[in-house]
Parts: C-alpha cells; structure tokens; sequence
C-alpha cells in the first residue's frame, strides 16, 4: 500500500497537480481512501468522491473464497453484508436495509448469484 501512495503522490508532482479531485469506484475507492489518509498531515485530496467503494480489503486475503463462493454464494454474501454489523451501534434503517439484503440474497439461486 505504501508502494502505491508513494508512486501516486509522484505522479501527482510530476504532474504539477498540488491538491486533486479525486472519484473512486471499488477497489480505486479503497486506494483513494488510503491515499486521502496517508496525505492527510500535507493534504493532496482536495475532494473525495466515492462510488461502490471498499472500506476494507481483507476479504481479497481468503485464499478459499472462491471456492466457497462457488458452492456457498448465499452464506458467502450473507457474511459480506453482515460482517461488519453491530446490532447495538446500527442505526434502525441501516439495520432493516441489511435485513431485507439478507432476505434477497436467501432466495438467490446458485446460478443467479454467480453469474
């Protein structure tokens, strides 16, 4: 992750750019987030838009998610929506959303959640 800030910022001064608009959309959100953080005592990151983003990438760790996925997708996807999920600290509409997901994904075929 540091190999990426350092290479960005580089790109940044080579480009003259001092502060920069930055959109993020899945994976570049969760890189565009990481860089916002590592500038933050000499911002770089003027605005910070983010689209589907990650907050955490430690699913991408699972060396058998893709296998699990294959023969589990609604355990698999019902673990991605309620793993970060804390009955106390969720607001009542955030926790109804979640709900309903989980309902969905419950009802999803093996085909349909795979592709």
């Amino acid at each position: 992750m540091r190999d990426w800030v350092c290479g960005f910022r580089k790109l940044l001064d080579h480009l003259q750019l001092d502060k920069v608009h930055v959109l993020g959309a899945s994976l570049g959100g969760f890189l565009a987030q990481k860089f916002a953080e590592a500038t933050h005592t000499c911002p770089r990151v003027q605005s910070l838009v983010l689209c589907n983003s990650f907050s955490d990438t430690s699913i991408f760790s699972y060396t058998d998610t893709a296998v699990l996925f294959w023969l589990f997708p609604s355990m698999v996807l019902k673990r991605m929506v309620m793993g970060s999920y804390t009955p106390h600290a969720v607001d009542s509409d955030i926790a109804d959303s979640m709900d309903f997901m989980v309902e969905k994904i419950a009802v999803l075929s093996r085909v349909s959640a795979i592709g």
